[in-house]
Order: C-alpha cells, then structure tokens, then sequence
C-alpha cells in the first residue's frame, strides 16, 4: 500500500480480497433484522442498543487490552465521530422497525447504497465513475423486488428509516476516513464505546428505568447481535474498509437484503418467490458491475494520512 497524491493506492488482488471480506459482514447482517425484530419485542429499542454495544465493547476491550490502554486523543476523536453516526443509524432504524413491516424496513435502509456516492460525490469533491452509478441503480432496484411487497407509503416509520439509511451513508465514509488513518482495532472498540454512551443517555431519557427480568426471552436474540451482528462484523467492515472504497462498500453490504430473505426462508417458513430471485439476480449484478471497475481503473481508495476534509 502506498500514497499517490494524497491518495491511498491499493493493490487489485487487496481491493477484491476486502470487498470479500465485506460479503461475508453482509452474510452476518442479513442475520440481524430476525434476531433485531425478535429482540425489540421484548426489549425497549435505545435499550436493546445499549446493551449491545455495552457488551460487544467490552469483549473487543478485554480481547486487544494492549491496544485498549493504548488509545490516543484521535482514536477518541474518531471513535466519537464513527460512534453518533452509528447511535444515529441503529438508533432510528430500532424505532422505525416498530412501525414499518421488516421487507420495507430492509429496503429503506438499503438506500444507503444509493446515499453514499452521493455524499462522498460532496465530500470527497469527486465525479463517481458510470460503474457505480450503475451499480447503484441497479442495486436499489433489486433490494426493492427482494423486499417490497404492496405499496410503499412514507409514513413516521418510513421517515425514521430513511433518516437511519442516511446516517449509515455518514457512518460508511466517516469509517473509510478514519480507519485509513487510525489504527482498526482501537476505532472498532472507541466507536462502540460512544455510541453505547449516546444510547444509554437516550435511553434513561425517553424508555425510563430498564426491567432486566423482562428481558430473559431476548437473550438468544441479542447474543447474535453481540457477538456475530457487531464484534465480528465491525471488526471485519473496519478491516475492509481501510482497503476498498466506500461506494464499493455500501453497494457490496447491502447483500445483507439477500441474506435476511434467504434467512426468512429457511428458518422463518417465508416463500422463496421468483421476485426474490429476480432481486437477487439484480444485486449479484450490481456487484459484478462494480467489481469489473477494479479491474480497469487504479485502485485509488481515499485519502492519506495527512489529508484533511
């Protein structure tokens, strides 16, 4: 890996290698709309969150404790920064679940393979290639025969679930900024750190005193979530994202609306329809199409180390 003009130039082969990675984050993800709609209906959603990062940073702090009381002022800063756009993303989109169906739900959120090159478009002062504006199309398209069934209608829900795609557009390129310039590991637990402290702020605020002995019934649910919807997951999109772009990432994650209706199939009893096919079709497509632009373009994958935005 080396800089280029203030640029992070990556290998081909690395680049493939990470978007890899972030298929198998995806497949870990699709995971989380059961295990998250399991887990609401028994715990408060500010709650459900709060415990969720509370004990996926601890397990990250206790496993890399050499790391842990090594973190800096940056790695504060850009754990601060990383962590409200995640309290923002998981914390809408918990509320919003509540009153909009999961198909809905997973397409809303999706969006956010559209919102980011369009944000990074802003950022990063930068014209996305035709590749990924494509891609997004297309992926958008496919996300919305995988999940949508009936008329989308914008209500409160609805408008939650777009604020919560939105800030997970901020937490994609916020995490490409800062882990090209930090170390992963102590981003990953800084990160987790903020936003369980924004959570459980909001929590005693607006859901009261938490009742620990209605909760029993989620622990099955929310030790996916820990453990296999955060720990791995974070440190596995982190890891990627310090070799790939954020475009290639938000497009590449959203399999996770594959994985979640595959999810729903097998363990759910939900119909395999030819439209969930078709969707998927469009995705895979998607991918591919974004996929073929690192094959004849430099990897040129974001900012270096001295840069500023």
């Amino acid at each position: 890996m080396k800089k280029d003009s203030g640029n992070i130039i990556v290998d081909k082969k690395v680049v493939l290698i990470a978007d890899g990675v972030l298929v198998i984050a995806a497949i870990l993800w699709g995971g989380e709309y059961v295990a998250m709609k399991i887990a609401v209906s028994e715990i408060t959603p500010m709650y459900m969150n709060f415990f969720r990062f509370i004990f996926s940073s601890l397990i990250l702090s206790i496993i890399f404790w050499g790391k842990t009381k090594n973190i800096k002022k940056e790695d504060m800063k850009a754990g601060a920064a990383i962590g409200f756009f995640m309290f923002c993303g998981f914390g809408f989109g918990t509320v919003g679940i509540q009153y909009v169906d999961a198909g809905v739900t997973a397409f809303l959120t999706s969006t956010y393979a559209v919102f980011t090159p369009i944000l990074a478009m802003i950022i990063y002062k930068y014209k996305p290639s035709l590749q990924i504006i494509v891609g997004s199309l297309v992926c958008i398209t496919g996300i919305a025969l995988l999940t949508l069934d009936g008329d989308l209608r914008i209500g409160y829900g609805e408008i939650l679930i777009l604020i919560s795609a939105l800030s997970f557009a901020f937490y994609i390129i916020a995490t490409e900024y800062y882990v090209k310039k930090r170390d992963v590991i102590t981003v990953t637990i800084t990160e987790g750190v903020f936003a369980t402290a924004f959570y459980l702020v909001f929590a005693i605020i607006f859901e009261g005193k938490p009742n620990l002995s209605e909760y029993r019934a989620a622990i099955l649910p929310m030790t996916y979530l820990v453990i296999f919807g955060t720990v791995i997951t974070d440190l596995l999109f982190n890891s990627a994202l310090k070799y790939t772009s954020s475009t290639h990432c938000a497009i590449i994650v959203s399999l996770e609306a594959i994985f979640a209706a595959l999810i729903g199939v097998l363990l759910l009893n939900e119909l395999l329809t030819i439209k969930i096919i078709f969707g998927s079709i469009l995705v895979f497509v998607a991918i591919l199409i974004i996929e073929t632009e690192i094959l004849h373009i430099p990897c040129l994958v974001g900012k270096g180390k001295d840069d500023k935005i």
